[in-house]
């Protein structure tokens, strides 16, 4: 039967519509899914291009920050030395000002001490000379007010 065969003729004729159209259904699917998949793909490597400059920046700011921490620190390190080296130079010169001072001050607790003891002696010296002179005095006048009194007898004796 012809129009049997002509059904199936059309229903095969509509299955391979269908086939065909589900067919182009799922390619147009496919072709957007793929699109979707290249654009995140794409995405996904500027992404990734991105996070590798950010990386390579950071990189590059870290070695910048590593030599100029290390410049810095060497900087540091030479400044504290000059500053240590200046004060050691400040207080031995201060050293050296107080031991010519010191110095200076034994000689003249020296030469104090050496006159001390020259005008202890002259002294000395000065009061024994006064002390025979006053033991002279007292003597000479002792005879002398005894020769006087004897004379003095001796008048007062003649006029009596």
């Amino acid at each position: 039967t012809l129009s049997d065969t002509l059904e199936r003729e059309r229903k095969k004729n509509e299955e391979i519509k269908n086939s065909v159209a589900a067919v182009k259904q799922i390619s147009a699917e496919i072709k957007h899914i793929n699109a979707e998949i290249n654009e995140q793909q794409e995405e996904r490597k500027r992404d990734e291009i991105s996070q590798n400059q950010s990386i390579e920046k950071l990189r590059e700011d870290l070695q910048d920050l590593k030599a100029k921490t290390v410049l810095e620190a060497k900087y540091e390190k030479k400044e504290m030395k000059g500053s240590i080296d200046a004060m050691r130079r400040v207080y031995s010169q201060e050293e050296r000002e107080n031991e010519l001072k010191l110095q200076k001050l034994k000689r003249n607790i020296e030469i104090e001490g050496q006159v001390h003891k020259e005008s202890k002696e002259f002294l000395e010296q000065k009061q024994e000379e006064l002390q025979r002179l006053t033991e002279y005095w007292d003597n000479k006048h002792e005879t002398d007010m005894e020769e006087k009194e004897r004379q003095l007898e001796e008048i007062k004796s003649k006029l009596a």
